[in-house]
């Protein structure tokens, strides 16, 4: 239901792009002329709509997560709009012989027109999805259960709406379950301590058997925040549902970062040279950072990146990087800030070491640690690390242990979901990150 939701706002978006490009057409030249200037148009348009998709998706537009209020909805239109209208006039002035016009001001009224489409048009469907929301009911008092009914009364566009909140969950009240108190209920949220009890599991197949929607609390929390969470895991969970091997996955992957790493390391290898001569001349110490991580099943290699810290950053013993650390240079604040600081990495991916898409690797005197007051910790390094990864783009860094217990979450849902097409989608909201999200 929700991957169809969101093919609902994508396709909205795209047929307004074409809408609003013919009304802002016929806004300026009337009705006589508006069909023949849209047949001008709608080829370089047409690929200006591929940028204004990109940022959207980008900018987390069809993420329900991401938007809760009208205000909020209101901003980031705005946002994606001011965004993909500058880099659309750049694209037009950069590359006059394809497009072949430079239409400021069809462009402008375009924008304007496309604003507020979109937002009248969006505003309605997240109405729609409001009134059409399946009636639920939250089925525990765990942290789980909380956090799923927090979210969904901030966010009513979600398509679920809770009905009921149960959080005494003895014998009798699940007995009610199936009392005429339920008989609207489309869907039925329940902590998987639920499942566990036999008089339950019969009730809830019962439910099931009736036309209703049975669905685990860790489930529905995984659809929801796209992340797994902790306290619902057992050694059960990753035997039912982590699969070992991918060999076929696998050889694809390793073979796109062999090519890929090499490809660009060539065509990064001037910027590597400069670099390498302003680190080595802006303050004492190697060019090149090395750093013992924990890698594929926790057998250690050598990162290597670009030198951003004093020679002596870590003469007090190892700690974790900190917002405005001071041990950080003048040169590798703007390394950092620019992620550059990462390239000698292609290094590390080329030899096999990393992957670009994996979950970070962790340095191997925290991982010990962290294996101890973690819960399945080591589950993270049954994959190869990565360079970037879906708690990368999706959680800040980490600086404590309570953070890497939230990363470990995402990472724990990739390895789960893991493919092609999620490399893709984190390659491409990687983007985003290196654009917008200056690093540590």
């Amino acid at each position: 239901m929700r991957k169809t939701r969101k093919f609902l706002l994508f396709a909205s978006d795209v047929a307004l792009l074409y809408g609003a490009l013919f009304l802002a057409l016929f806004i300026r030249y009337g009705s006589d002329a508006a069909a023949s200037q849209f047949f001008n148009h709608v080829f370089p348009f047409s690929a200006l709509f591929v940028v204004w998709i990109a940022v959207f998706s980008l900018s987390d537009f069809y993420k329900y997560t991401s938007i809760a209020t009208h205000f909020g909805l209101l901003k980031k239109t705005l946002q994606g709009i001011v965004t993909a209208g500058v880099l659309s006039v750049i694209l037009l002035y950069l590359f006059p012989k394809f497009f072949e016009l430079t239409p400021k001001t069809n462009l402008l009224l375009f924008a304007a027109t496309f604003f507020i489409l979109n937002y009248a048009v969006r505003t309605g469907i997240f109405r729609a999805f409001s009134s059409t929301a399946l009636r639920t009911a939250l089925v525990g008092n765990s942290h789980v259960i909380e956090a799923i009914s927090s979210y969904l009364s901030s966010c009513p566009h979600s398509g679920f709406r809770v009905s009921e909140y149960i959080r005494n969950t003895d014998t009798g009240t699940i007995a009610e379950l199936e009392s005429d108190r339920f008989s609207e209920t489309d869907l039925f949220v329940v902590d998987g301590s639920f499942l566990n009890d036999e008089s339950s599991t019969d009730i809830a197949y019962r439910l099931t058997a009736g036309g209703k929607t049975v669905m685990s609390a860790s489930d529905f929390y995984e659809s929801i925040f796209e992340r797994i969470p902790l306290e619902t895991l057992n050694a059960e969970w990753f035997l039912k549902n982590i699969s070992p091997k991918k060999p076929f996955y696998e050889f694809l992957k390793r073979a796109f970062d062999l090519v890929l790493s090499v490809f660009l390391f060539a065509a990064l290898l001037p910027l590597f040279a400069i670099i390498a001569v302003l680190v080595k001349f802006s303050s004492r110490g190697p060019v090149f950072f090395t750093q013992e991580r924990a890698g594929f099943h926790g057998i250690p290699f050598t990162l290597i990146k670009f030198r951003t810290m004093k020679a002596d950053a870590e003469k007090e013993g190892p700690r974790f990087a900190e917002k405005n650390d001071s041990r950080v240079t003048a040169f590798g604040k703007i390394l950092r800030f620019t992620h550059l600081d990462e390239i000698p990495q292609l290094l590390n991916i080329a030899a096999g070491d990393l992957s670009f898409v994996g979950p970070r690797p962790e340095r191997s005197v925290f991982v010990e640690s962290f294996k101890k007051t973690i819960p399945y910790f080591e589950a993270r390094n049954t994959i190869k690390p990565g360079l970037t990864g879906w708690a990368q783009i999706n959680y800040k860094y980490s600086g404590n242990e309570e953070e890497t217990r939230v990363k470990l979450s995402y990472d724990i849902f990739y390895l789960k979901n893991r493919s092609l097409v999620l490399d893709a989608l984190i390659l491409f909201r990687t983007i985003k990150t290196i654009l917008f999200t200056p690093g540590t």
